[in-house]
């Protein structure tokens, strides 16, 4: 039985995956390993304005010693750099080399650490296409903006691209395959040799194929996440800085095509913030990982890319395409979440956070998602996945989507019925979701918020198939306490538990839990938060109306 449910549980997962995955994943199965082959390190003149990407935090702390993830770790340089317990995620940071692009890690040192890694990473995590891809980009950016790189350095990395034009991610697709494709066409700009110009049009081709497929009609990112959003903006950036250092070499559509979608993606980032500048943690985000938003900005500014306006007068903001609201009233800013997973085919960063949101009332944020600080599969992984680390209903403590693993996704919740619209004075957001109707546990569940500058009001309702238990989960930020009583929860900011800063009311007929949960706003970091469980045990229709209220 057990292993019929696995199978079924595959099933589930897998029929989603596009037909050139499956080829690819069998082409992987069946494709030996062989060395690449290194070309004649020939350099295209730059012809053009190069300018210097954003800063990158100076990782690189002793001569042994790395700091990725809030973790340091020393590494055996001669031991094929090794680390001693270290996760795949942080030796993949390890290899990306971001940190020879920060000002704070002299060249010199550096270039010793390119030759280090020339003469022992032969083989292993070092060579996967991903970490690759992130290593040819930023040894070109060393190059061009910080040192030159000797002739056998260039001659090592021409093999590195080579690698990587014969092991692209088709098999995973998504951002992966799309920082495939920003290296080979970075490189066949940056080398002039037998084999750069096809390195160019594989880049290209990718590029093109990619930019309408993961990049939203307004802008979004098809992954549906804050932080990656950015990393996908800059590698945006990146293209359009390439396309100014060489330029003649791409189609002008194509340069006009990457500068436009750039713009939209921009102008999204811009606009689902909190307002103290803040993203919220959709899915996998995290803050620390990508630069700074004032980084971003800046290279955008630098670029001639349209910066959107600092301040923007809407008090709603509605991304269709990707599935997200943004709406302020009086002191309250809400980002809510009316969308459904995008990137069908490669959905590992997505949660079962059908419905959540976060709210802000003036400059702190309160209700927040549990954010994530790890990627290894695991008991913490799962649970920063669930239903119960966001802003979400959940009925008989099971997941609004069928997460599992590390990165996988079985059955998914579509969204319907979605209306965002201003009424006189108040916002009103609303959707609904059918990931437990495909449980049989109940009818689509539809959220309303109701946004006005006195108070928030969240009137879920759901029909139940059974007896069944309700539960509708609050995460309150690590800065503010929150106590309870019988229809009421208070919180109170840490350094002013004087003070009021809103009360959550609910209906008595719910049963209040407040419980310790961990807020991962980094990789590495946890800090002690407060989870809130309204609960209740009932059948058939179930309507509840919470209303959040601030101190005038």
């Amino acid at each position: 039985m057990k292993l019929l449910s696995f199978g079924l549980l595959y099933w589930r997962t897998l029929r989603h995956l596009k037909r050139a995955q499956w080829f690819a994943l069998f082409a992987l199965k069946l494709k030996r390993s062989h060395k690449a082959k290194a070309y004649a390190p020939k350099l295209t003149p730059l012809a053009g304005k190069w300018l210097s990407g954003p800063n990158t935090p100076g990782e690189f702390t002793a001569p042994n010693s790395f700091r990725f993830l809030n973790t340091s770790s020393d590494v055996e340089f001669a031991n094929g750099w090794k680390v001693a317990n270290a996760t795949a995620l942080w030796e993949y940071n390890l290899h990306y080399f971001h940190y020879i692009n920060s000002l704070e890690v002299p060249a010199a040192q550096c270039l010793r650490l390119i030759e280090s890694w020339v003469n022992d990473c032969k083989s292993g995590t070092a060579w996967a296409p991903y970490p690759t891809s992130l290593r040819i980009v930023n040894w070109i950016r060393f190059h061009n903006e910080r040192s030159e790189l000797p002739e056998h350095l260039l001659r090592n990395l021409t093999q590195q691209v080579e690698h990587l034009s014969q092991n692209t991610e088709r098999h995973l697709l998504a951002n992966h395959y799309f920082a495939n494709g920003k290296a080979l066409f970075i490189a066949g700009l940056f080398f002039q040799n037998e084999r750069s110009e096809k390195w160019f049009h594989d880049g290209l081709s990718i590029i093109e194929s990619e930019l309408d497929e993961q990049f939203l009609e307004d802008g979004g990112h098809f992954e549906r996440s804050p932080m990656y959003q950015r990393i996908l903006t800059l590698d945006l950036f990146e293209l359009v800085n390439a396309s100014n250092g060489y330029p003649g070499r791409i189609p002008q559509r194509t340069v006009e095509r990457i500068q436009e979608v750039a713009k939209r993606a921009l102008r999204w980032m811009s606009g689902l913030r909190h307002p103290d500048g803040a993203y919220p943690l959709f899915g996998d985000s995290a803050y620390g990982i990508p630069p700074s938003d004032q980084e971003i900005f800046r290279f955008a500014g630098e670029l001639a890319i349209e910066l959107p306006a600092q301040k923007s007068e809407t008090r709603l903001l509605h991304f269709e395409a990707s599935g997200f609201a943004r709406a302020e009233a009086g002191n309250f800013c809400l980002l809510a979440d009316i969308g459904e997973i995008r990137a069908s085919y490669q959905p590992g960063h997505a949660h079962a956070d059908s419905l959540g949101f976060e709210l802000s009332v003036g400059q702190k944020r309160i209700l927040v998602d549990t954010g994530v600080d790890r990627y290894e599969s695991g008991r913490e992984r799962t649970s920063q996945r669930s239903t119960a680390a966001h802003n979400c209903l959940s009925i008989n403590h099971q997941n609004s989507q069928e997460v599992w693993s590390s990165f996988r996704v079985a059955r998914r919740a579509r969204t319907s019925r979605i209306i965002a619209q201003t009424e006189g004075e108040e916002i009103i957001i609303h959707a609904q979701h059918d990931g437990y109707e495909k449980q049989n546990l109940a009818g689509p569940h539809s959220r309303e918020w109701r946004l006005s500058p006195q108070a928030l009001e969240i009137t879920d309702t759901v029909t139940l198939n059974h007896p069944s238990s309700v539960s509708i989960f609050f995460i309150i930020h690590s800065d503010f306490i929150a106590k309870t009583r019988r229809d009421v929860i208070e919180l109170f900011h840490k350094d002013s538990l004087s003070t009021k800063a809103a009360s959550i009311n609910f209906d008595p007929k719910m049963s209040a839990l407040a419980e310790p949960c961990s807020i991962c706003h980094q990789f590495g970091i946890s800090q002690e938060g407060t989870r809130i469980e309204l609960q209740c045990k009932t059948v058939g229709s179930f309507k509840h109306t919470t209303s959040i209220a601030i101190e005038q």
